[in-house]
């Protein structure tokens, strides 16, 4: 039962710290240059968000979690 229960716990540590694309989530000042951007336009979609996101501030996210992002926006 210990091994199990030590492998789970390495496993998360390690889900943890590894996210995709650099960091876990867009600073304050980031979200702010997103909403700008975001009102150019009023036809997005949110894979291109998604997109977008990934290329100008290196952080990736799930379709899922952009679409919770964007409902918090």
């Amino acid at each position: 039962m210990y091994g199990l229960r030590s492998g789970t716990e390495k496993c998360f540590r390690r889900l943890a710290t590894s996210y995709v694309g650099g960091t876990s989530e867009l600073s304050d000042e980031q979200k702010e240059e997103l909403k700008s951007i975001l009102k150019e336009r009023d036809d997005w979609t949110t894979k291109e968000v998604k997109e977008l996101i990934k290329i100008r501030f290196g952080v990736e996210y799930s379709l899922r979690d952009m679409s919770r992002i964007l409902i918090t926006m």
